[in-house]
């Protein structure tokens, strides 16, 4: 039996282990660092704290089940999201002053983002199984998305730019190959911009070129 592998998580340094077969994917990159001369390098402990925890659990249970849960979602779709949360201070403030409610946390706004995440970890180990996985999640949250602005929209608004940044940071793009969750962020967004009030204001138009 091989020994497990030990991987560094999260900006907290949580260590993780696994055994090594749990990380073979096919013909991806994380195939051939878990199975390469990595301990002949010296190179024993993965380096993932750049990915949060909750990011790696997922990607965790898609790697043993190939599919994995976003509890946020989960609650939504069922019709009992967990109690809502004030961002700040500062945002109920500026909510309170405008007359409009209370920034409360967007859930799909937050199930977004994480799917976000997920597809980072997949376009950076080149895992297509579980970067198609996540985009599809990521492109079902849209429309919840969308319903859920007008009891949230400060929320979901800044859950948006989080997921822009994300998305396209992590991915390159060309005149002859975009990207495919750029143009699903894209296209939502510019779809559904006469919806999005508040969304123009939180992000540069610039963001979304290419």
């Amino acid at each position: 039996m091989q020994d497990p592998i030990k991987a560094v998580v999260g900006k907290n340094k949580t260590i993780f282990h696994f055994q090594p077969g749990a990380l073979i994917q096919g013909k991806s990159a994380l195939t051939a660092r878990v199975t390469g001369p990595w301990k002949n390098a010296g190179e024993e402990t993965l380096d993932w704290s750049y990915f949060d925890e909750e990011t790696i659990d997922c990607v965790l249970g898609f790697f043993h089940g190939r599919q994995y849960d976003v509890p946020r979602q989960s609650a939504m779709n069922t019709g009992n999201p967990e109690p809502e949360l004030v961002l700040t201070e500062l945002d109920a403030q500026e909510d309170t002053e405008s007359g409009s409610p209370l920034a409360t946390r967007s859930y799909t706004g937050d199930a977004i983002v994480l799917h976000a995440k997920v597809y980072s970890f997949a376009q950076h180990y080149l895992i297509d199984e579980l970067q198609s996985f996540a985009l599809t999640q990521m492109k079902d949250c849209f429309k919840p998305c969308l319903e859920e602005y007008s009891s949230s929209p400060q929320a979901t608004s800044l859950s948006l730019v989080e997921a822009v940044r994300i998305i396209y940071s992590c991915t390159l793009s060309s005149d002859t190959n975009i990207d495919a969750a750029r143009i699903a962020l894209r296209s939502f967004i510019a779809s559904s911009h006469e919806n999005l009030r508040t969304f123009g204001s939180a992000y540069s138009p610039s963001v979304l070129q290419g």
